[in-house]
């Protein structure tokens, strides 16, 4: 396979060659290794859900926070902002540091 196709098994593969290729050619497993977009894509989706967080968290300018607003109770707002935008920035550091991974 040259370039960046399906392999046989079923699996995208990209394949590199050249001066910049740490081992002149090999394969990408995409699911091993994440492609340099497919990582920025990721890792920007996460910072605007981080983003969104930060503002439904705060008072943004206001005396009172958009929970007040809301009219939910803690846990109910915390469960709604975990739907919404996942884990916290604080808790996906604490869940990597609890699997001896660290945070990114």
């Amino acid at each position: 396979m040259s370039g960046a196709g399906v392999a046989d098994d079923g699996e995208f593969r990209v394949r590199t060659a050249g001066p910049h290729s740490p081992t002149g050619s090999h394969d990408h497993d995409t699911q091993q290794h994440p492609l340099p977009f497919d990582e920025a894509r990721t890792n920007i989706r996460q910072g605007y859900k981080d983003a969104a967080r930060d503002v439904a968290t705060s008072t943004v300018g206001s005396p009172v926070t958009p929970q007040q607003i809301s009219g939910m109770n803690d846990k109910e707002y915390e469960a709604w902002l975990d739907s919404r935008f996942g884990p916290s920035a604080e808790e996906r550091a604490e869940a990597a540091a609890q699997q001896g991974g660290g945070a990114h």
